[in-house]
């Protein structure tokens, strides 16, 4: 009996031993598993930092551009404004001055101020230096650009002394159409309007100039005025404003 006794302790002793390593062999693997929470616990806390750090400089971020947006737009206005006040204290008229055109135009997000002028007239003329002659000879016309274009042409301008009004464009016919035209460009109908601010100086050049009148000054409601010929028989109105 105490054998068979023994026989039956030693397997039992045998598998406790087996079972022991086992269990530290468990033992060791549940520790590998919890070692890294402390560490994965830190990389959640730093994740989690970075995001609301993110979501802090996304609202100032928003903010710094609603201040520009507000900045653009206070500009904006200024610019604007001194174009208005130009407009509202500007002449309505001049008298002997161009007539401008002004309207607003969207560039660039803000209504630039914009003017239309004319500023040259061709008149076609028989010959460059008598024209250039004449009108500098008896009406003071005043030669602003003299400049060869080759092929015999000449890039010629003219204007009364002190005016704001627009040039004239000499041009030399060079066929027998253009030649036709020389001195009727209108078909007999007055032509150009010269305002002065002394008629009876204006008339007294005219006349040592040997220009040719039409008529004798007289009186109108819009001022005094004359009607004269150039060389070339172009009809001319001498006005002086009332």
């Amino acid at each position: 009996m105490a054998k068979r006794g023994g026989a039956v302790v030693s397997p039992v002793a045998s598998t406790r031993d087996e079972i022991n390593p086992s269990s530290k062999e468990i033992a060791d693997i549940i520790g590998e598993i919890t070692a890294p929470a402390p560490a994965q616990s830190d990389g959640i806390g730093q994740v989690s930092g970075a995001a609301t750090e993110l979501e802090r400089m996304t609202q100032q971020n928003a903010a710094l551009v609603g201040q520009a947006a507000a900045a653009a737009s206070s500009l904006e206005d200024r610019a604007t404004r001194p174009a208005e006040v130009v407009g509202h204290h500007a002449p309505r008229a001049h008298a002997g001055a161009l007539s401008r055109a002004r309207r607003g135009t969207a560039r660039h997000g803000r209504m630039v101020a914009m003017s239309s002028a004319i500023v040259a007239l061709a008149l076609v003329v028989a010959d460059y230096d008598e024209a250039i002659a004449w009108y500098s000879r008896a009406l003071g016309f005043t030669l602003l650009e003299d400049r060869p274009m080759g092929g015999g042409k000449r890039w010629v301008r003219m204007a009364p002394p002190g005016g704001e009004g627009c040039a004239l464009l000499l041009a030399k016919a060079v066929n027998d159409e253009q030649a036709s035209r020389v001195g009727n460009q209108t078909g007999g109908r007055v032509f150009l309007f010269l305002h002065t601010t002394d008629f009876d100086a204006e008339v007294a050049r005219l006349q040592a100039a040997g220009a040719r009148f039409t008529e004798s000054p007289r009186n109108e409601a819009y001022g005094r005025v004359v009607v004269f010929l150039d060389l070339y028989g172009n009809k001319w109105d001498l006005i002086q404003p009332a």
